[in-house]
């Protein structure tokens, strides 16, 4: 039986690309020199979506290996399963899609840092809550490395915070113990869409990102930065 656990808290080619074991095809542009982290570019969320929920499928059945995916997409609102009909925006013409992930409403668009480990979570004898921890502790310390002071709010409330407000959302999904969805760092992305809904039930105004902030990174290398310290985390 199949168990769903949920818990929250510039165009680039068109190209297809396969992982090193011949894997389903995603896609978005491969620039990864390892195996075990695909950097997308920027992506359509629902091809992205529909290719996770395959994978994380496949690695269940260890016909697959696991990958953490790095990207950026199109805007859209993505709707969690807590998701209160208030919450979502009223107007405008950003595309809206209910998921299966955890948690409330968010905004995806360009200037995100957009992260989907797809990862066995039995293998590494590693809990739900002890993941979350995890991946807001990479997201921490790779921020901790451009002199920017972040942290996880509450046990109960996933995402990492700067001051006040969220700067990182974290909702994820578990079937069979193997993970999809993930996280988004808003680095210099328009906050406009999240002030025109309630994400994962807040005011927008509680959302920042790190140029609103008043910190100025160069993304790529923040970028890579991530990506080391969810290596260390998980493999």
């Amino acid at each position: 039986m199949e168990q769903l656990s949920t818990f929250s808290s510039s165009d680039c080619d068109s190209v297809i690309a396969r992982s090193p074991k011949g894997d389903a095809a995603i896609p978005g542009l491969l620039r990864s020199a390892r195996n075990d982290i695909w950097n997308l570019g920027l992506t359509d969320y629902e091809e992205v979506r529909r290719w996770q929920i395959q994978h994380a499928s496949d690695v269940a059945l260890k016909n697959a290996k696991e990958v953490i995916v790095m990207t950026e997409h199109h805007p859209v609102y993505t709707c969690g399963r807590k998701t209160l009909p208030h919450e979502r925006p009223m107007t405008g013409d950003i595309p809206i899609v209910d998921i299966e992930r955890g948690g409330g409403l968010t905004y995806h668009g360009p200037g995100q840092i957009v992260g989907y480990p797809i990862l066995n979570l039995d293998r590494r004898k590693m809990s739900i809550p002890k993941y979350l921890r995890k991946l807001e502790q990479a997201l921490i310390a790779a921020l901790a490395e451009e002199g920017i002071e972040a942290r996880y709010r509450e046990e109960c409330l996933a995402g990492v915070w700067i001051g006040d407000k969220k700067v990182a959302s974290i909702g994820i999904a578990v079937r069979r113990w193997v993970t999809f969805h993930g996280f988004a760092l808003n680095v210099d992305c328009d906050l406009t869409p999240f002030r025109n809904a309630r994400p994962c039930g807040m005011s927008g105004e509680k959302v920042t990102s790190l140029a609103d902030s008043n910190y100025s990174v160069e993304k790529n290398r923040l970028h890579g930065q991530i990506a080391a310290h969810l290596m260390r985390e998980f493999f």
